[in-house]
């Protein structure tokens, strides 16, 4: 390093200019820690990116299981969707039944034919 006297109207004091070689030196340290920040920041942009993938893994996981619930609800409402037809259908018959069986039995079709009208009696032949 080279002292240059420093003339401010004090006494003479000398401050060091720095060397080509030293000015090289300070320029590469600054590199080198720029270089490694941006080190660590891929090195946390890779973290994060691990966080990242392990998390789309379990949501895809989770997709998966919820589309099988989701099936099975679906299949298992079907199926009771499919038995309250089935029951009502029988419920609407039956009523049904009911009401012919009604409507049957108040014309008298289905009083038996020796009920429904007198029988005439015809006299016996008599042998004398």
């Amino acid at each position: 390093m080279q002292a240059v006297p420093a003339n401010n109207g004090k006494a003479a004091s000398y401050q060091p200019v720095p060397t080509k070689t030293e000015q090289v030196l300070k320029e590469v340290n600054e590199t080198v820690d720029i270089a490694q920040d941006n080190i660590q920041k891929l090195m946390a942009r890779g973290e994060n990116l691990e966080q990242l993938q392990g998390k789309t893994e379990n949501l895809a996981t989770q997709a998966n299981r919820f589309k099988k619930s989701a099936k099975e609800v679906r299949r298992k409402m079907w199926w009771q969707n499919v038995k309250m037809q089935v029951c009502l259908a029988c419920l609407v018959l039956f009523l049904l039944a009911v009401v012919i069986l009604i409507v049957l039995w108040q014309t008298g079709a289905l009083r038996s034919a020796g009920s429904s009208a007198p029988v005439a009696a015809t006299p016996l032949p008599s042998t004398q």
